[in-house]
């Protein structure tokens, strides 16, 4: 049942144009990396290292929406940073960002937004 209700969850998303859903955080070992994705393998290494820099922003970025193309393809997400001495370096440095298609218009991210699909935050965005 559960990789049902994602494969819907998916399919229902791929409609609007969106291709990936990510979590990725700063490692303060291995640096930048991909913790989850969905559909799982559909970001490559070579392209989350082209656009790593701002998928994990430093935090002048963080809490502000960021939109990149790179390799044919439009990245969207809300960097992330929690300050706390619990984590090294004192921060953690997060985002849970989607891949979508490179003709997705702002028409369908506002349209996920008012349904409840996609966060209020990405209905502004100038992808």
């Amino acid at each position: 049942p559960g990789s049902f209700t994602c494969a819907c969850f998916f399919f229902a998303f791929s409609i609007m144009g969106l291709e990936c859903v990510i979590y990725s955080e700063f490692d303060n070992i291995a640096g930048p990396k991909i913790v989850f994705q969905y559909p799982e393998g559909y970001v490559t290494s070579e392209e989350f290292d082209a656009v790593s820099d701002f998928i994990i922003a430093k935090p002048t970025l963080c809490a502000k929406l960021v939109s990149c193309a790179a390799i044919g393809r439009k990245f969207v997400g809300i960097p992330q940073c929690i300050e706390d001495r619990k984590y090294g370096r004192n921060a953690l440095l997060f985002n849970l960002w989607l891949r979508v298609h490179r003709r997705l218009g702002l028409d369908a991210v506002r349209a996920g937004a008012a349904q409840g699909c996609v966060p209020a935050q990405l209905a502004g965005a100038r992808v």
